[in-house]
Order: C-alpha cells, then structure tokens, then sequence
C-alpha cells in the first residue's frame, strides 16, 4: 500500500498514566515468564488450577530476583485474568 510520513504530528489524546503500564501474557517457564519478569507490571495469566499458578508464581518470584527488579517487588506485579484461575498465590 501507499506509505506516508508526518513531521512534528500532534498525538492527542495522552494517556492518563504516565507511563503506561506494561502488560504481559506469558506462561512459558522458560523464556515468558523472564520477560514479566524484567519488563511488566501486570502479568496476564491464565491457568487451569491452582498448583500450576501457584508453581508458575514462584519462577516468577525467582526471575525477579535473578535480575534484581527493584522498580517493584515481586510480589507486586499485578495478575490480570481473563478467566479459569484469577488472583494471587
């Protein structure tokens, strides 16, 4: 398609949070749960039962500390769930 480009564009309306907070579904132990760890400050998570929440919870505490996250403490991310199992552990 065509293509354009804008120099000095307004963007209107900004946001009400400054910054944004960043939101990440993730639930891989391997390469997921690292990136909540070093980048998000809610953490949307689906899981079947509380077993799995709660082991995958406890990577996320460790990932945290492994890359010293001081912005937040790990307990702080906020969970975001669109169903099964919501909360925190």
């Amino acid at each position: 398609g065509e293509h354009f480009r804008l120099d000095d564009a307004a963007c209107e309306i900004k946001p009400v949070q400054t910054p944004l907070p960043i939101l990440v579904g993730a639930m891989g132990e391997q390469l997921g749960l690292r990136v909540v760890a070093r980048h998000a400050d809610i953490w949307n998570v689906v899981a079947s039962d509380l077993a799995s929440l709660a082991h995958k919870q406890a990577l996320l505490d460790r990932y945290c500390e492994e890359v010293g996250r001081d912005r937040v403490q790990p307990a702080d991310v906020r969970h975001a769930s669109p169903g099964h199992v919501a909360g925190r552990c």
